[in-house]
């Protein structure tokens, strides 16, 4: 059963530039583990040498993230979107939430992780 997995910006590269990809699996660990056989470059990226979750990377199947779930145990489904969203911490300081999304950036010009997931979010959105 292919489900969508979101891709942040940062490990677009490992995946051929593609924002998603389909992947099989039943579970979080499934969908996961095929992602790295998919996409080699992605092997370490998401999950520890002890085969958790890197402390530093969040999954969401939908809204919901796995960790106050199932963690890696947790069952998707047909239909399901799995993202996956680098942590960050901090922020810029500017007063909108409109702003913050477009004028926040990480002194180089470039958004936020959490910008440019948010933004990407919005997109994908608008466009169903």
């Amino acid at each position: 059963m292919p489900i969508e997995v979101r891709l942040p910006t940062v490990l677009r590269s490992h995946a051929g530039g593609r924002s998603t990809v389909q992947v099989d699996g039943s579970t979080i660990r499934e969908v996961l583990e095929e992602l790295a056989t998919s996409y080699p470059g992605l092997k370490g990226q998401v999950i520890a040498e002890n085969g958790a979750l890197h402390r530093f990377v969040n999954v969401y199947v939908n809204d919901d993230d796995v960790r106050y779930l199932d963690n890696l145990d947790t069952k998707v489904s047909p239909g399901d979107v799995v993202s996956i969203l680098p942590a960050v911490a901090g922020g810029c300081g500017v007063g909108t939430r409109e702003k913050s999304l477009t004028k926040c950036n990480m002194g180089n010009g470039s958004l936020s992780l959490a910008g440019e997931y948010l933004l990407h979010q919005r997109s994908h959105s608008e466009r169903i």
